[in-house]
């Protein structure tokens, strides 16, 4: 089964996360795409960020936000 993108999936997810505090599922399935990944803070010698932060950047099929993973989870973008 493939899902496609859809137009407005992310404005959804945002808008019902700024009402309740808490992400709420926007549909049976939804999905979202990364589109870049931009290093945090990066050290002069070193190509991993200094906190171990990356912005995601996130697109649905006409919106883009970055966001960022929690430290804990950086690991999963290297």
């Amino acid at each position: 089964m493939t899902t496609a993108l859809s137009s407005g999936v992310l404005l959804k997810l945002l808008d019902g996360t700024m009402e309740t505090g808490t992400a709420k599922p926007v549909g049976e399935h939804a999905a979202l795409q990364v589109t870049e990944i931009v290093p945090a803070e990066l050290d002069e010698k070193d190509l991993f960020p200094k906190h171990g932060k990356f912005h995601n950047k996130v697109s649905d099929a006409s919106h883009s936000i970055y966001a960022a993973l929690p430290r804990s989870q950086a690991d999963l973008v290297i």
